[in-house]
């Protein structure tokens, strides 16, 4: 049996796989690294977010797919790395990570045309503050009393956050150049 598929050389199959994993390797030093940093605002769960342009960038140069697994992958491994791992807070990384893996996957998918990708990345950034807003609501919300006047403060963060963590993307993506490096890739195949 051979690990790739008849339309793929074995070199484009594991330069994909290279490429995968240098990602994958990045998106975690820049997780355990913005976690060693003090928040930027004093607010719990107040985050840029850089990791997850390496997510944008997957899903872009190799699959909706792979994207997903990046941000579930980062999470896991760099909780484990941060020595979080049984953390209440690895488990909002988690579960803010995959739900904004998943919005931005079908964002760009079915809304790319007109959202761009700053506005793909502010939906994620929301997606991820929402999903993290409602885990800690059905696991703690008996010990916080006016969770839900948070909420506002952090959709309103995840606003200037996306729009950072987008334009960062836009602007590395100029700088890279995607058409020929997808092209590269296609012309391997």
């Amino acid at each position: 049996m051979i690990p790739y598929t008849r339309s793929e050389l074995p070199e484009v199959w594991l330069l994909k796989r290279i490429l995968f994993a240098a990602l994958l390797a990045l998106g975690i030093v820049l997780y355990v690294l913005e976690g060693l940093f003090p928040p930027l605002l004093p607010l719990p769960g107040a985050k840029l977010g850089l990791s997850n342009i390496l997510v944008l960038f997957t899903m872009l140069f190799l699959g909706y797919k792979e994207g997903i697994l990046l941000a579930l992958a980062r999470s896991i491994l760099g909780s484990f790395i941060a020595g979080t791992a049984l953390a209440p807070g690895a488990l909002l990384s988690l579960s803010g990570g995959l739900a904004s893996a998943i919005v931005v996957a079908l964002s760009l998918r079915f809304l790319s045309p007109p959202l761009g990708l700053v506005g793909v990345s502010i939906l994620g950034a929301i997606t991820h503050n929402v999903a993290q807003f409602t885990v800690v609501y059905f696991l703690f919300s008996q010990q916080i009393s006016g969770l839900f006047y948070y909420l506002p403060v952090l959709l309103f963060f995840a606003l200037g956050s996306g729009l950072v963590t987008g334009l960062i993307a836009v602007y590395l993506l100029e700088r890279l150049g995607r058409e020929r490096f997808v092209a590269s890739f296609r012309s391997r195949a």
